[in-house]
């Protein structure tokens, strides 16, 4: 098994060098919605948003690298306080392990990012799976709690 890294990086830097990962997770978890009649549109993000998050310090970018300094997986998480207590607290963007890599990886670099936002002072860490629910089980092994129910509505099909 190759030696991996976790890295905490700047989005806005690094958004070329890792969009291929990152559309590759959205079409997977695209696939995945749409053979539940959830459709949607082609990979197309809000770049400008991304960054400006990045720059801000508000969207932390943990990305997992081979020990050759190869991008093999990440996890974008958005900072900020509850509108009902100002609880600080992080909210999950997306995780992903590109397949080949994905025997334990994910739940290293999920360590990973739970001891840095303790260390920032972050109470609360929520999460959702739409691409794997191998991932539900990971989460559960590592505390994680269900806390709601996460429905969708296709306007568009009304």
């Amino acid at each position: 098994m190759s030696e991996y890294t976790f890295y905490n990086e700047k989005f806005h830097l690094n958004y070329n060098e890792l969009a291929e990962i990152y559309e590759t997770h959205f079409n997977e978890m695209r696939d995945r919605l749409s053979l539940g009649g959830i459709f949607l549109d082609s990979f197309k993000p809000r770049l400008d948003e991304y960054f400006k998050a990045s720059e801000g310090g508000w969207l932390k970018n943990y990305v997992v690298r081979t020990d050759a300094g190869e991008p093999i997986g990440y996890m974008n998480i958005y900072l900020t306080s509850h509108m009902k207590n100002h609880q600080f607290v992080a909210n999950e963007d997306g995780l992903y392990i590109v397949k080949a890599h994905r025997k334990g990886v994910g739940k290293l670099l999920l360590k990973h990012v739970i001891s840095d936002l303790t260390n920032l002072g972050v109470t609360q860490l929520n999460v959702s799976a739409m691409t794997d629910d191998r991932v539900v089980r990971m989460w559960q092994r590592l505390g994680f709690k269900f806390a709601c129910t996460s429905m969708t509505l296709n306007l568009q099909d009304k």
